[in-house]
């Protein structure tokens, strides 16, 4: 297929290349011609031959330009790739001018470049031929791993694994496909299986078919082309200093993730919890919780401990085959299912890649296929037996929390350990190491492993430096790109200090950028906020709320361009459909982390090992049910045995349990086992004999349910009564009966999760909502303005309408922001300018009669109200429903007629395009013309479909852009179409006219 499209490809080339060869000739022996001898016709055939030269190149050169049209009209200013590469800052060229070899020399040439590369590649992916030696045997590897208490998988989950592969299982692949990555040796795209999945989708399945039934896959489909990129900060000139990325053929990477989404549901109950590396439900903050919890313990007593952090060389690519195979053996892995693993493994090769030049194909005999979406999950089946001797072995000793020893956190290849007795632990762990290293071509490099010593005598901790060539620190060691110290003082400072340098380092970077106010919004969600919400999560401690001001301050500064704000920072904040642009709060944010870390408590299954260690110092208390427990009824003392990220979460929980509770300081969502903190001798355990845990169940949309329907509900004694009488007079008391009797709230999100115990994604989310909510739409200065100029009062309702509105409407970011200013009232008209500027006229610029408040510069204006009444006119012709000449709804979007989705994103194109074009002409004595109001929209027609075809971006179910179509075909109909009119405006003269 591959050579077909090529050869189709090649056939068009050759034939535009004659073309225009040819006419190129022509033209040369024209205008000699025309030189010497110089007559009309001859003149004529030249000026035609330039112009066929003309629409030739035109072709090419207009294809080109509708593609960066479309790209620029859908993703200019809105998060995605197309704003990432202009926030980029220039990188260091990924090639070098010359490498220099084993002797010394300098090598030029590209070919020559290419293959020292694959030398170097080469003794790499073949540790067996160089000097690690052919490596262990199959029954040594099975020896050593006869040692090792392994979990293994049960019937049902064999079972799965080794099912046939459905064609279900690849469309679903095939369609999550991401797109925009580079193809592989092949040069087959994404993009390519997903148009054609329907006729690739039987040949691929008889192909997957096979690999799994026999092992093997055909060699051409193995291979993978390896491009260099060189590592930062060190010099381009040796091979180790550059970092090797494989690209794969697609289809590779469709079977290999149909392999891993498999082993991705049943490899939760293979891996240990201290493995956090792209294990599903594992996050690398969950490591640094439990990490900061145990310096903490570690610091608080005289125990001498050690943080240690492994450098594993070249960690994935080591992997020794046949260890991994019987790795999968031993956790019962069926034959099947390895047998299809290994089939990817059953012949690879790769070539480097370097300017355009392909080495000689060198075999692959180790590690896992780098771009392969099974490799994270092998690798971390492959370092469990490793995981497992550290975990069982006596020597190594970890840090004791309750009934709990910890010892390790791991994120694939990260390796921390925290140690007890350092001196005998390192030397058990040394030999853990070599003996595991021996057998799997796993290779730790000392010198750049990093120790943190704690409590450790100095004379011990010298003889420890002599014996352990560590990299041993005095301050801080990394882990996940967090400075760990041991101090909460020193980890902020090292920290968040670091992290607003870098943040102020990269706004000023971007200053010169042109980028909207949108467009600035944006950059600051897609780039900014992910980097503070990761140290968030990974560091939860304290931060003063002087941290908060500034960084806030540093952001809204570049949002506003180092300008005056127009817009209160409050609006800003909010979220789209609650009236605002969700510019991010971050001490909000923050806050949010510690309610999501609060939530992960409340749930019985699958908890993190920091939830476990924050739990245990509660015994015998249970923090899910302390969480709903009013704080004076807590016991006394109980924040003296916790843990500072514990107290410091649970304390924010607190200060926000008014809006994460839908009925006041009493939440519905209640276990009843919280009421014996708070009703003497009440007995929630023979409530629970009865089904009955949570307050909701006793509750419905009423409010607290009779006796008599409790008791037939759930069939009680009538031995209940004053347990029951006991709950509701508290309640009583709380004002909970007489809130829920008005308000009638349902369960909040977070509610629902505490009754239903289960973590869905999200729950930065769900905790940022909760902080954010609001029982009333707040009323701003905006408002008030717009029902001063509109004369009448708008309920919140409507406004609500009008910012609902606005999420999905159109995919031009230049319209929203637009339509959004004008409802923010951001724009300066005479009337204002002139009160804080007395050289500047308060008289419109463009009638130049009448006072130039906000709404004569954009609706009362004499000589835009003609305007006003063709677009409304127009619009009315193109969504086929009357369109009212109302200010309230044309600037705003505040009732109007009752439009289906379809028809409301129409006219809010016309709209929003015509008030862009008044914008356009700020202090501008012209006015725009339909005609080129008309040319707008025939151009975004244009770009969203061009859009729609070369960026595969989905059209929305109803596409508004049908009713523009129909529109047209109807003037076409009717007389044609009414084109511009020449020039884009209008002038006042013309108006007047």
């Amino acid at each position: 297929m591959r050579g077909v499209c090529i050869r189709w490809a090649a056939i068009r080339k050759r034939q535009h290349i004659a073309d225009r060869l040819e006419l190129l000739t022509r033209i040369d022996a024209l205008t000699k011609a025309n030189q010497t001898h110089p007559n009309p016709s001859t003149a004529r055939e030249l000026a035609k031959a330039g112009a066929d030269l003309t629409d030739l190149d035109s072709t090419t050169h207009f294809y080109a330009l509708q593609r960066l049209r479309a790209n620029r009209y859908s993703t200019a200013n809105r998060v995605g790739h197309s704003l990432a590469l202009r926030l980029r800052t220039l990188q260091q060229s990924t090639r070098t001018s010359f490498l220099l070899n084993d002797r010394g020399e300098r090598i030029y040439k590209p070919q020559d470049i290419a293959n020292e590369f694959a030398t170097y590649y080469r003794a790499l992916y073949n540790l067996r031929d160089g000097t690690a030696g052919p490596g262990p045997s199959i029954s040594d590897i099975r020896g050593y791993l006869d040692k090792i208490n392994l979990p293994t998988l049960s019937q049902t989950q064999r079972a799965s694994l080794a099912s046939p592969i459905t064609c279900e299982e690849i469309a679903e692949v095939i369609t999550s496909l991401p797109k925009g990555k580079a193809p592989g040796p092949d040069g087959f795209t994404s993009t390519y299986y997903r148009t054609f999945h329907q006729t690739l989708l039987p040949h691929i399945h008889g192909l997957f078919t096979t690999a799994m039934d026999s092992g093997n896959l055909p060699s051409e489909l193995l291979g993978a082309a390896i491009v260099t990129l060189p590592k930062l900060g060190k010099p381009p000139t040796s091979c180790q200093n550059f970092r090797p990325i494989s690209l794969i053929n697609v289809d590779l990477k469709i079977y290999t993730k149909i392999l891993a989404n498999r082993l991705a549901l049943t490899i939760t109950s293979l891996i240990g919890m201290d493995q956090a590396g792209f294990i599903p439900g594992r996050q690398g903050p969950d490591n640094t919780r439990r990490l900061l919890n145990l310096i903490q313990v570690l610091t608080s007593s005289s125990t001498p401990g050690l943080i240690l952090s492994l450098d594993a060389e070249k960690a994935f690519d080591r992997v020794h085959w046949g260890f991994m195979s019987e790795v999968m053996a031993k956790f019962s892995i069926p034959p099947e299912f390895v047998k299809g693993v290994f089939s990817v493994y059953a012949s690879p090769s790769a070539t480097v890649r370097f300017a355009g030049f392909h080495s000689r194909a060198f075999p692959i005999t180790n590690g896992t296929r780098q771009g392969c979406p099974l490799s994270p999950l092998l690798y971390a089946l492959v370092l469990e037996p490793l995981a497992q001797m550290i975990r069982q072995s006596d020597e190594v000793r970890g840090i004791e929390v309750g009934p709990q020893t910890h010892k390790l956190n791991l994120f694939a290849d990260d390796v921390l350990l925290t140690l007890t007795s350092p001196k005998p632990s390192l030397e058990a762990l040394t030999n853990i190491l070599h003996e595991y290293g021996t057998f799997s071509y796993h290779k730790i490099n000392f010198s750049k492993t990093q120790a943190l010593p704690v409590n450790i005598p100095e004379d011990v901790l010298i003889t420890l430096k002599q014996e352990f060539a560590f990299d041993w620190r005095t301050k801080f060691l990394t882990y996940l790109g967090i400075k760990l110290a041991l101090s909460a003082q020193v980890l902020f400072d090292i920290n968040y200090g670091k992290l607003l340098m870098e943040i102020k380092s990269l706004l000023r970077s971007w200053q010169p950028r042109r980028l909207s106010w949108f467009g600035r919004i944006a950059a600051v969600k897609m780039t900014i906020l992910p980097k503070i919400l990761y140290v968030f999560r990974a560091l939860p401690i304290f931060i003063p709320r002087a941290f908060f001001s500034t960084l806030q301050g540093v952001v809204n500064a570049f949002l506003w361009n180092y300008r005056r704000p127009r817009i209160k920072f409050p609006v800003l904040s909010r979220r789209i459909e609650g009236g605002g642009l969700g510019v991010p709060d971050f001490e909000k944010y923050s806050r949010a982390v510690h309610v999501a870390a609060m939530i992960v408590c409340l749930g019985y299954a699958s908890r993190p090992q920091w939830a476990v260690m924050e739990a245990t110092t509660l015994t015998p208390h249970d923090l899910r049910v302390l969480l709903w427990v009013p704080p004076p009824n807590r016991p006394r003392g109980m924040f003296t045995s916790l843990f500072a990220t514990t107290t410091l979460s649970l304390r924010i929980w607190d200060s926000m349990f008014l809006k994460i509770s839908g009925t006041g300081p009493v939440s519905r969502a209640a276990p009843l086992r919280m009421f014996q903190y708070i009703l003497p001798h009440f007995n929630a355990q023979c409530w629970a004999t009865k089904g009955v845990f949570n307050l909701c169940q006793l509750t419905d949309k009423c409010g607290v349910l009779e006796f008599a329907s409790v008791q037939s509900k759930f069939h009680l004694q009538d031995s209940y009564f004053l347990s029951y009488c006991q709950l509701r007079s508290y309640l009583r008391s709380q004002g909970f009966a007489a809130f829920y009797s008005i308000h009638k709230p349902p369960l909040t999100l977070i509610e629902s999760l505490g009754v239903s115990q289960l973590l869905p994604k999200g729950l930065i989310s769900i905790g940022l909502n909760a902080i954010m909510k609001d029982r009333e739409l707040p009323l701003w200065r905006y408002h008030s303005a717009w029902e001063k100029d509109l004369k009448r009062s708008i309920e919140p309702e409507l406004w609500a309408a009008v910012f609902r509105r606005d999420v999905g409407v159109s995919r031009n970011a230049t319209l929203l922001e637009t339509s959004r200013k004008v409802v923010y009232r951001w724009y300066w008209t005479p009337d204002k300018t002139s009160r804080f500027a007395s050289s500047s006229s308060s008289v419109c610029w463009r009638c130049s009669s009448q006072i130039g408040t906000y709404m004569h510069i954009w609706w009362q204006c004499p000589l835009l109200i003609p305007f006003w009444t063709l677009v409304v006119e127009f619009a009315t012709a193109v969504v086929g429903t009357p369109i009212p000449m109302d200010p309230g709804f044309i600037l705003v979007g505040l009732g109007g007629p009752k439009l289906t989705r379809q028809q409301s994103r129409m006219t809010f194109h016309i709209m929003s395009t015509a008030l862009l074009l008044i914008a356009q002409r700020w202090k501008s004595d012209t006015v725009p013309s339909m005609g080129l109001l008309k040319t707008y929209m025939t151009r975004d027609r244009t770009y969203d479909s061009r859009a729609t075809e070369f960026l595969s971006v989905t059209p929305p179910k109803q596409d508004p852009w049908e009713l523009w179509d129909i529109y047209l075909v109807k003037q076409c109909v009717h007389g044609g179409v009414n084109r511009p009119v020449d020039g884009e405006e209008a002038s006042v003269s013309e108006v007047k006219r």
